[in-house]
């Protein structure tokens, strides 16, 4: 669109001042800057890609998956969290002045915690240390061991010290961790525990992810504390924006602990990160005390939907319109996962040898015969010219995996597609180290292949980028959902008064604190659609489909993380866990 300062159309009354032009540049220049770092700091937009067995898996999945078991797993992932919900909540408390012998209730709540913890805590061990996994006899008694471990500790301590104890949770968690160790060893036996301690690289970064976790646990009660300090002032909006700064860092740091396993990154952060974000964000919109603060916090959501959007809409024709044309791809319909298995089939394999993208997964995948044909020969070649390739030498580099090694993986742990699968962090990577000749050689040949490798890179990250944008949506979208229905539950129940989400709530006044939560999941409802209408016109992925596909190939991470977060979440707002957020 051409301006209607510009000198021509302005005609030969009107001058444009050069003064007006250099503003507008230098504004334009600003936001270009600021737009830069903004999707540098995004995780979705840091440059993670899907790797080419997780490109052709979801793509078999999209074909033989029908619609129904979509919608099954999509709106069934949350229910079991809600059922041990329900039970837990139907157990009724006591008064926490009556001592800690006569609240039944409550240590059946703690017991319910220490099992949540340690079965989250040995399904992540079994992900992500080789050798670590539990079978299910193991599990149970693993879990069963730490709960009772877990409500002895508390009773301990509340018989000997106080009650309630004040931030309970937070003094059993400095003890846990030699529990839990322990009990690991006893469970797996002698042998095991050392074939599991030798992987330390493995376990460090282990460590640094729950480490993550526990700070997170620790920030977003704090804040709640602060916001609930600051109700009724002028800082009550701010307070409720800071959140979208915690969650920019924490997404930060969490990320940067499992970067070494790309395709378990935006499960891994999402479903940590944005979950408490979304809960504790429902939760000051309805202790605001101002509708302009809620309506507020929903323009900004929608600014932020929109520049999302926006971004995803111009990649996805950006790439199509490249993709199709310049790679000869015919009779793909727009499809962008056929047009990618469409171009590997007729691509130069010497093309994709140094592409900046990963052929194996680090979890396990069911993909179809072809694929796996596919896979086979992507990693036949890539070994053979890793071994043969002039000038180049293995070189062991810590942080990354050798093709080698991925290749044994792959025979190795998919003898079960589908089933539980540890995941073995990067090792070592096969660089190729060049000679001064092999350098001269080769470095015009480098540069004619390297748009051959952004043919498949590009898309590898658009759909790492999509699927970023629909686990937010899907958690933005059944949060809010999930607790306005939980409060309006809640509000009849005896043990209400406990709860510190739910003073001031009462029978006749909940419909109207509800109505701007179910609001705003309403909004992210219409976001979610939006980003399904973008992917299917633009680039044929079905959103609903990728959202089934990454729920059910990770389900038990995801479960996992969605039943430790909710018990924990409800664990800090009653009573008698001494957290007090009202400062009261």
């Amino acid at each position: 669109m051409v301006s209607p300062l510009h000198p021509v159309l302005a005609g030969p009354g009107l001058s444009v001042p050069r003064s007006f032009g250099r503003r507008h540049n230098v504004v334009k220049v600003c936001i270009t800057k600021f737009m830069d770092v903004w999707f540098s700091l995004q995780l979705s937009h840091y440059g993670g890609k899907y790797s080419v067995e997780r490109l052709l898996a979801f793509e078999d999945y999209m074909e033989r998956t029908p619609f129904s078991r979509v919608m099954l797993i999509t709106i069934g992932t949350p229910v079991p969290i809600v059922a041990l919900v329900f039970c837990q909540e139907s157990v009724p408390l006591q008064d926490p002045t009556d001592g800690w012998s006569v609240n039944y209730g409550f240590w059946v709540r703690v017991a319910v915690q220490g099992g949540v913890i340690a079965c989250s805590s040995a399904i992540h061990v079994g992900h992500f240390v080789e050798g670590a996994v539990l079978s299910s006899r193991q599990l149970t008694l693993f879990t069963l061991c730490i709960a009772v471990v877990y409500t002895s500790l508390a009773l301990t301590i509340a018989a000997t010290w106080k009650f309630p104890i004040p931030f309970m949770h937070m003094i059993l968690a400095m003890g846990m961790p030699f529990f839990l160790v322990g009990l690991f060893r006893s469970v797996v036996g002698s042998s095991t525990f050392r074939q599991v301690s030798s992987h330390t690289i493995q376990l460090r970064q282990l460590g640094k992810m729950f480490a993550v976790q526990i700070l997170m646990i620790a920030i977003y009660p704090a804040h709640q504390m602060l916001f609930y300090a600051v109700t009724n002032t002028s800082f009550e909006l701010p307070a409720i924006l800071m959140l979208s700064v915690v969650k920019l860092v924490m997404k930060n740091l969490l990320a940067s602990t499992v970067l070494h396993m790309e395709d378990i990154v935006p499960e891994e952060v999402i479903f940590n990160v944005d979950f408490f974000h979304a809960i504790y964000l429902v939760t000051c919109m309805q202790g605001a005390s101002s509708p302009n603060t809620v309506i507020a916090i929903m323009a900004v959501d929608v600014a932020d939907t929109i520049i999302e959007l926006r971004e995803l809409y111009q990649r996805t024709r950006s790439i199509l319109n490249r993709f199709s044309p310049e790679r000869g791809v015919k009779d793909c319909h727009y499809d962008l996962l056929v047009s990618i298995r469409s171009w590997i089939h007729q691509a130069n394999l010497k093309k994709l040898r140094n592409g900046n993208f990963q052929t194996l997964s680090c979890i396990s995948h069911r993909v179809s015969l072809d694929s796996r044909a596919l896979l086979e020969k992507l990693q036949t070649f890539s070994l053979n010219s890793a071994v043969c390739s002039d000038g180049a030498v293995p070189v062991k580099v810590a942080g990354t995996v050798t093709v080698a090694r991925a290749v044994c993986r792959a025979s190795l742990w998919r003898c079960c597609p589908g089933g539980s699968t540890p995941v073995q962090p990067i090792k070592s990577i096969l660089v190729p180290v060049k000679t001064r000749s092999s350098l001269q050689h080769q470095g015009s040949f480098h540069r004619r292949m390297q748009q051959n490798f952004n043919t498949l890179s590009e898309p590898l990250e658009l759909l790492f980028t999509s699927e970023c944008l629909v686990l937010t949506e899907y958690l933005e979208t059944i949060i809010p959902i999930m607790y306005g229905c939980g409060i309006l539950v809640m509000v009849n129940l005896p043990s209400a008064k406990y709860h510190s989400e739910m003073q001031g709530i009462t029978l006749e006044n909940v419909g109207g604190k509800v109505l701007g939560i179910f609001a705003y999941g309403l909004l992210e409802l219409i976001s979610f659609v939006a980003l399904a209408v973008i992917m299917r016109r633009n680039c044929g992925i079905r959103a609903l489909y990728q959202l089934a596909f990454v729920l059910e190939t990770q389900m038990p991470l995801v479960q996992a993380k969605f039943v430790l977060w909710v018990i924990m979440v409800l664990a800090c707002r009653v009573t008698h866990f001494g957290v007090d957020f009202h400062l009261s």
